[in-house]
């Protein structure tokens, strides 16, 4: 049933110019209103995953003019600039609302690949963005994924780590006091 929808929105938005993206947004609302079988979403999600996203960024980065970006510099100073305003809103609201380790809560999450590359499709598509700004949109998306992995790993070392106080599974005491500072 689910698919059968995607379909026909899809040719709806075929046909009257909109966008195909909008056209699954909407299946995907009616997925939910409808509460289709767990399974039916699994499998939605398994060919979405493993085969139509990797065909979206492999279309999205045959689209893209790299030297474009490469010969606008103002281009490349607003990737840097989106992506350095990407992680600091991150950082500041988990700063406000994480446990610490907050800095690596405010890193990992700011990995944002899929509404810049999502956004530079749609403006390429329609003429909004020059090829120079839609790859800059991506171009910075991509900066905010090596941030993203320090901040993974700063909470995967958190979560080993034993908790303070504790001196591998020893209570605290003046002979092992050196490795608990530690």
């Amino acid at each position: 049933m689910t698919l059968l929808i995607l379909v026909v929105l899809s040719l709806i938005a075929t046909q009257t110019g909109g966008s195909t993206l909008l056209a699954g947004f909407g299946a995907g609302l009616v997925l939910a209103r409808l509460r289709e079988p767990a399974r039916l979403e699994v499998q939605l999600s398994g060919i979405a995953e493993g085969f139509f996203v990797p065909a979206f960024f492999v279309l999205l980065g045959s689209e893209l003019d790299l030297r474009a970006l490469a010969g606008d510099p103002s281009a490349i100073v607003l990737a840097f600039a989106m992506a350095a305003g990407a992680l600091a809103t991150h950082l500041a609201a988990a700063r406000v609302v994480a446990p610490p380790p907050w800095s690596g809560f405010g890193l990992a999450a700011a990995a944002q690949l899929g509404l810049p590359a999502a956004a530079a499709s749609l403006g390429l598509g329609t003429g909004a963005l020059s090829p120079a700004l839609a790859a800059a949109i991506v171009l910075s998306g991509c900066l905010t994924v090596l941030p993203a992995s320090i901040g993974t790993r700063r909470l995967a070392d958190a979560l080993a780590a034993p908790p303070p106080g504790d001196a591998g599974g020893r209570p605290a005491t003046a002979e092992n006091r050196h490795e608990v500072a530690v």
